[in-house]
C-alpha cells in the first residue's frame, strides 16, 4: 500500500510530466514561414506585423528538433 507522502509525489511527477509535453501544431495555429507566404512579404516583415498585431496569440513549440513560434488568433 502506497503512503499518502508517495501518492502525493507520483501525482506532482504524474502533473510535471503533463506540463512538459508539447502538442504538435494545431490546425488552427500557422507560423511565421505560413504567414510570409500567404500574405506575399519577407520574413522579418511577417514577424513585425504578427508581433504588432494585438488579437495573436504565440505559443514556443519543437518542430523537427528546432523550436518555432506558433500563432493562433486569441
Amino acid at each position: 500500500m502506497k503512503s499518502a507522502k508517495t501518492k502525493q509525489a507520483l501525482s506532482s511527477l504524474d502533473w510535471a510530466i503533463a506540463q512538459t509535453i508539447e502538442l504538435p501544431q494545431q490546425p488552427d495555429e500557422f507560423t511565421a514561414y505560413e504567414f510570409a507566404e500567404k500574405a506575399g512579404v519577407s520574413l522579418p516583415t511577417a514577424k513585425y506585423r504578427l508581433k504588432a498585431c494585438p488579437g495573436i496569440q504565440k505559443r514556443t513549440a519543437t518542430t523537427g528538433g528546432s523550436r518555432i513560434n506558433l500563432y493562433r488568433r486569441a
